[in-house]
């Protein structure tokens, strides 16, 4: 059985972001041979949010450099090359509805117009 979850994303969006996880085994849906730690799922869903390591790090309150060691992990885990596969890996596994994403050209989060 999977159910899924309203998870309150916070700084990053107003959106509530949809999370399908198996309540036995802690797995994402669609994912069964992968296990990811709750900080690598805030790490993914921040990517899919299309923000930069600086930007995770401060969100965070971790180094960059600890980002960027997460990012690494992440990607081998889940067998991905770049961040943008990151993105599909996401919203194909329940991580977060498309819907919740910002559209191409928005205005990336924590960052003003000039």
């Amino acid at each position: 059985m999977v159910k899924q979850e309203q998870v309150s994303s916070g700084a990053i969006t107003d959106a509530p972001v949809s999370v399908v996880t198996s309540p036995t085994t802690g797995l994402f849906a669609g994912s069964p041979d992968i296990q990811l730690s709750r900080r690598e799922r805030e790490v993914a869903l921040l990517i899919a949010q299309g923000l930069a390591n600086r930007q995770i790090g401060a969100i965070l309150a971790i180094k960059e450099r600890t980002v960027e060691d997460h990012v690494s992990r992440l990607l081998r885990k889940l067998g991905l090359a770049n961040r943008a596969q990151v993105i599909l890996w996401s919203i194909r596994s329940g991580l977060v509805a498309a819907s919740a994403l910002a559209p191409l050209g928005a205005q990336p989060i924590g960052e003003s117009a000039s």
